[in-house]
């Protein structure tokens, strides 16, 4: 429930302050909507085909609705549909170039055989 919320916010961010609160309200909701479809249908497919895992929540919680509301501001803010474009695409890319390039470092130097694997050197100690 509460990346949902989050969720919205991220959404709204790129407009907030050209949009009337009740469009606001609705960009909101659906980022939340679609953050916990994210969780509950798109997350395990992901794992499933792509045998990748978004263990800190970064493509529902940032990703979809972030991409919400940049789609959002070309409906929103008149002009902006090259600018905004240009810069969905390009947001795009870094993200699936840094994405890859961290899976590529944690794939070397890794040594969990299971996705979410406690570290076994530190099992049994207390924090």
């Amino acid at each position: 429930m509460a990346n949902a919320a989050l969720a919205g916010g991220v959404a709204i961010g790129a407009t907030c302050n050209v949009v009337s609160a009740p469009l606001a309200f609705v960009i909101g909701t659906l980022a939340g909507a679609l953050c916990v479809l994210g969780y509950a249908v798109i997350q395990a497919r992901l794992q499933k085909l792509c045998r990748i895992v978004d263990t800190c929540c970064m493509h529902n919680l940032h990703g979809i609705p972030g991409l919400l509301g940049g789609l959002a501001a070309i409906f929103v803010v008149p002009g902006i549909v090259g600018t905004q474009t240009v810069g969905i695409a390009a947001t795009i890319l870094l993200a699936l170039a840094g994405g890859v390039l961290a899976g590529f470092v944690l794939r070397t130097t890794g040594t969990k055989r299971a996705v979410y694997e406690d570290n076994e050197d530190f099992a049994g100690i207390e924090a």
